[in-house]
């Protein structure tokens, strides 16, 4: 079989080092996304992953474990969905087949590139750090433009969204990142340097409350409670933020919260409208409860989206496609914790931060759509990677030492001419320095 490339050894020679780049590249402009003027949204990542793809066609070689069976079934499901749609009302809407169904097979090919590109712990933290840069980047220029839109109309915006074109979106990158800076701030591995940790959290933690997604204030509660359950020590860069930000609004901005920052926040209309939507769905669901109405049904009835995941599934899947997303979000979560218990000291901060991130994302998916965030099937493929190179490395070694002993206990022995496997190396790598400003990939 032809050895995969990886971060480590396929940058060797002018192929390798464009592959490496095109994959920086990648997950650097994950944050990125355009609204055009027909509403459809395009992010250059998926130009970049298409170019990727064509480079390293030759160079893919898979494996088991690099999948879970729940990975097939979501597909399996979704090509059914696409053919149930078909039989029930004799027509697709192209809405179905380019959004969704073309939409899940390039968010599957973005897995497969980051768990092709992934072979070591280091390469994890490379890809897991330029996510965070990313992020905080487009952070370090959308916070300060907002407060200038407060004094000139023409920069003033309502919501802040960055380049993600929704501040929904936005939300979840932000609570992504903020659970990797927070798992690793106080270990060997930090993804921000100690210097810049405190001004990178009041950085993102400005973006998160000035974006009033509720959505992501959701997933944000879910990262609050797994950091104080599973890493405590990061709580000052929790607490102190929400204090020191509650005091400041309550001096120098009491006037604009309550005129403006409170009505955001709230939006009744909004959180009744949401419930109507999750009824109508349950409604579907209840018409065709094994099935579902077939993909973009609910959508083509309703003329709106539903903005939660399970529910969306529910009403065009049916009771399987809800049990595909449960099954795979689950399967991975399980994944992700195994590999934060198996995991070493130098790397325990990195593994947390995606198992926190991963499940931060599942509350973001209660207020949007969030299955198609090309963020959380990142995450999803470094956790899954984090397991093969932890939990199943140890078994397999566990079962060459096992193998060696029977046959080192075999009768004739080594007279015999039988020699014993040599043990497969460990999962631990060597300690990480400390980062003391943004590494150069190296």
């Amino acid at each position: 079989m032809r050895d995969r490339a990886t971060l480590d050894s396929g940058r060797e020679g002018l192929p390798g080092r464009m592959r490496w780049v095109l994959l920086v590249l990648l997950v650097l402009m994950l944050p990125i996304q355009f609204v055009t003027t027909s509403s459809v949204r395009f992010a250059p990542a998926d130009a970049v992953l298409i170019v990727l793809l064509l480079t390293s066609a030759l160079l893919i070689a898979t494996k088991r474990d690099d999948w879970s069976v729940w990975h097939l079934v979501l597909l399996g499901v979704f090509s059914a969905s696409l053919l149930n749609a078909a039989f029930l009302y004799g027509t697709v809407t192209s809405w179905a087949i380019l959004n969704k169904y073309a939409g899940i097979l390039l968010l599957l090919l973005l897995y497969l590139m980051i768990v092709q590109y992934v072979r070591s712990l280091r390469s994890i933290w490379r890809i897991a750090r330029l996510l965070v840069l990313g992020v905080v980047l487009q952070a370090s220029v959308a916070l300060p433009l907002y407060f200038a839109g407060l004094f000139y109309a023409p920069l003033h915006v309502a919501r802040i969204q960055a380049l993600a074109g929704d501040p929904n979106a936005y939300g979840g990158l932000l609570v992504v990142a903020l659970a990797l800076h927070w798992s690793t701030v106080y270990s060997p591995g930090r993804i921000v340097p100690r210097l810049l940790s405190w001004p990178v959290t009041l950085l993102l933690m400005g973006n998160l409350v000035f974006c009033f997604s509720r959505s992501g204030w959701i997933a944000y509660a879910f990262l609050v409670c797994a950091i104080l359950v599973l890493r405590p020590k990061a709580w000052p860069h929790v607490v102190l933020p929400i204090v020191f930000g509650s005091v400041f609004v309550a001096v120098f901005m009491r006037g604009y919260f309550v005129n403006s920052i409170l009505p955001l926040m709230l939006r009744p209309d909004q959180v009744s409208g949401r419930m109507t939507i999750i009824e109508n769905a349950v409604h579907a669901f209840v018409q065709h409860p094994i099935f579902g109405g077939g993909l973009g049904s609910y959508l083509a009835q309703q003329d709106v989206q539903v903005h939660n995941s399970f529910f969306w599934m529910l009403a065009d899947m049916g009771m399987v496609g809800a049990l595909a997303l449960v099954g795979l979000v689950g399967a991975l979560a399980v994944r992700g914790y195994k590999a934060y218990r198996a995991v070493g000291d130098d790397y325990r901060g990195l593994v947390l931060g995606l198992f926190i991130s991963h499940l931060a994302m599942i509350g973001l998916s209660l207020g949007i759509e969030a299955l198609y965030q090309r963020t959380w099937w990142v995450v999803m493929a470094l956790l899954n990677a984090c397991w093969v190179l932890t939990v199943r490395r140890t078994e397999a070694t566990a079962k060459a030492a096992a193998q060696a002993v029977v046959v080192g206990a075999a009768p004739g022995g080594a007279s015999a001419g039988a020699t014993a496997p040599p043990a497969m190396p460990p999962a631990m790598l060597p300690a990480m320095p400390p980062a003391r400003a943004w590494p150069r990939p190296q």
